[in-house]
């Protein structure tokens, strides 16, 4: 019955195919299911079409370091191709 549930507001395209939160969020407005919430993570996890449309996490970049020299060579810089 819970599978149902998740199913409907989740999977089908007019429910909008969300992540997590919009579709823990949906579920709650309707229906009272014990541990929905951690339930819902695990099926939208579990979910092949929503994992493949999920952007990929990635780590942000670097922040640029300017390097002062007081002494010529004191710092030397080489770039490996």
């Amino acid at each position: 019955m819970k599978q149902e549930f998740m199913a409907l507001n989740h999977d089908i395209p007019m429910a909008g195919h969300h992540g997590e939160s919009r579709t823990i969020k949906l579920v709650q407005e309707r229906y009272f299911l014990h541990r929905m919430s951690r339930n819902i993570v695990r099926y939208v996890s579990e979910c092949s079409r929503f994992a493949v449309s999920k952007k990929p996490v990635r780590k942000p970049r670097g922040e640029m370091v300017l390097f002062y020299s007081i002494v010529p060579i004191e710092n030397v810089h080489i770039d490996f191709l």
